[in-house]
């Protein structure tokens, strides 16, 4: 099947995390195009009728990936959670556990390494103990903690460079100490 430049970047950003919302994939699809298309519904329909995609109703939200594939809400949460750095992103790609993701953007004075990662419920020690032996002592990493509930805030003291989120539909809410 022949794929166009949005095409080629849906399958990228599939192949990569998996099902993303609609929304999702449109945004960081565009951010990375000249022309901006108001929506990719159509790309999106060829690509579900020939390029073994399919489209996943899941909550209020369309999700696209391959067929057989399910939501994972921890990555979709911390997709969400990057999309709030465009337009500086320079790379982006799926961590290696605990951390969700992995970026990296154009800060003001350097690039910073940015990691997103999800804390369970009664995980915030170990999570505060592999960023901590992860931590870097230049101010070149970020590590943002994604929470399920506020309150996992006061259970966690990382001694690295790091921030609180919290996802709320597609907002995303950040939190410091």
């Amino acid at each position: 099947m022949y794929l166009n430049t949005y095409q080629k970047r849906l399958v990228g950003l599939v192949e990569e995390y998996g099902c993303l919302k609609r929304r999702q994939l449109e945004y960081m699809v565009n951010m990375y195009s000249e022309r901006k298309l108001p929506n990719l519904d159509g790309y999106i329909n060829q690509l579900c009728q020939f390029g073994g995609f399919q489209k996943v109703l899941h909550g209020n939200e369309i999700y696209v990936g391959y067929k057989g594939t399910e939501p994972d809400p921890v990555i979709s949460d911390a997709f969400e959670v990057m999309m709030q750095f465009a337009p500086n992103i320079l790379s982006h790609s799926r961590g290696r556990s605990p951390a969700a993701i992995c970026f990296l953007v154009q800060a003001k004075e350097q690039k910073k390494e940015v990691r997103v990662i999800p804390v369970p419920p009664g995980e915030e020690s170990v999570i505060c103990a592999f960023a901590e032996d992860s931590a870097v002592s230049d101010k070149s990493r970020l590590d943002i903690f994604l929470l399920c509930q506020k309150e996992q805030m006061r259970k966690m003291i990382p001694k690295c460079r790091y921030k609180f989120a919290l996802v709320g539909g597609d907002k995303v809410s950040f939190f410091e100490r």
